[in-house]
């Protein structure tokens, strides 16, 4: 087959669109999380938690508390991209400091973001959990 030929055919049956491929992807995690409602609001109140005490947080150490409190592995499915999403006052719960492999086998050493709260949204949280008699010890 000649390379003339071997393009048409991948371009027969791929479509690259930015626009609506954002827009695909946006559709999905909704609908992901509208399936799982109930543990990705569990998973995003854990991340926060998580976030508050240690600083850094990734998709693997809330997985792995869900999974020591009796979730099943695969329980959050495709929900788990919408956990490090969400706004507070306006503004963005997490920033992206870095990346790691995942250590979780069934993820085959994928990357995984390496998460922090902004600071607005930790400054948000803290008085929140202080609130309600709540406190973190950062960085222990």
């Amino acid at each position: 087959m000649n390379d003339q030929r071997q393009y048409e055919m991948f371009d027969e049956r791929a479509h690259f669109d930015g626009k609506a491929s954002e827009a695909a992807k946006e559709s999905g995690m909704y609908a992901a999380a509208m399936s799982h409602k109930a543990i990705l609001q569990a998973a995003r109140e854990l991340a926060v938690q998580l976030g508050l005490r240690y600083g850094n947080v990734t998709i693997d150490d809330v997985q792995a508390v869900l999974i020591q409190w009796g979730h099943e592995p695969g329980e959050l499915g495709m929900a788990a991209g919408s956990v490090f999403r969400g706004k507070v006052n306006g503004g963005y719960i997490w920033m992206k400091v870095g990346d790691k492999k995942t250590t979780r086998v069934t993820s085959h050493a994928r990357p995984v973001v390496i998460w922090q709260l902004t600071p607005e949204a930790a400054d948000y949280y803290e008085a929140e959990y202080r609130a309600k008699g709540m406190t973190f010890d950062r960085n222990n």
